[in-house]
């Protein structure tokens, strides 16, 4: 059972507008099938680019709590969960009594530094990897990088319940819970069908419908 982080005591966290987070000035527009992809093209490449997020999606989880085949938080773990990323990715901090965005390094950073010796325990919805395979391409309303003249690198946006059972106070001492307190996010991703690969962009406290 996860529980919902408001249910916590009189804990106030600012929500933060999607808008203001994103990580690459990249400029974007609608694709509308019609536009400088076409419809059934666009279908054949959403096909690939689904895999593509389901597999990034899929470390994300296996990453996410940064412990070794010791449960340890080594370099290397870190290393690993960075290589999910954008360079200049922004992410929702999880993991703090008062949650707030910070740069996907610096929440990694600080996992090492005060999550050292058991990483993160997280959770997430059951068959969440499932989803991805249901997706249509209507409902994931997919952004394009107009920058990109070949048109090969787009943006997707995955939402995602995440529920975390270890949360850093303001002492910096960290609280274990018996039940994960949850966290719907969504999941920016950048895929590109050039080089064959997405990564996270941004992760962000979901706001209203996708």
């Amino acid at each position: 059972m996860i529980v919902n982080r408001f249910f916590l005591g009189n804990i106030l966290f600012a929500i933060l507008f999607a808008g203001a987070c994103k990580s690459i000035p990249i400029e974007q527009k609608e694709i509308s099938g019609m536009e400088k992809v076409s419809e059934e093209e666009m279908s054949r490449r959403f096909l690939h680019h689904r895999k593509l997020m389901h597999d990034c999606f899929e470390k994300y989880m296996e990453y996410s709590s940064f412990q070794d085949s010791n449960s340890r938080v080594t370099s290397e773990t870190v290393a690993n969960f960075n290589s999910l990323f954008l360079d200049n990715a922004n992410v929702y901090n999880d993991y703090l009594w008062k949650p707030k965005m910070v740069s996907a390094k610096v929440y990694a950073d600080e996992v090492y530094i005060y999550h050292k010796l058991k990483g993160l325990k997280v959770d997430f919805e059951e068959n969440v990897l499932n989803r991805f395979y249901s997706l249509k391409l209507e409902s994931m309303s997919p952004t394009v990088d107009g920058t990109d003249i070949s048109y090969n690198t787009f943006r997707y946006v995955f939402r995602a319940k995440k529920g975390m059972y270890s949360i850093l106070n303001l002492d910096n001492e960290v609280l274990n819970y018996d039940e994960p307190i949850e966290y719907e996010l969504d999941f920016v991703f950048y895929v590109s069908s050039k080089d064959n690969w997405a990564k996270i962009m941004d992760i962000l406290p979901a706001e209203g419908k996708l």
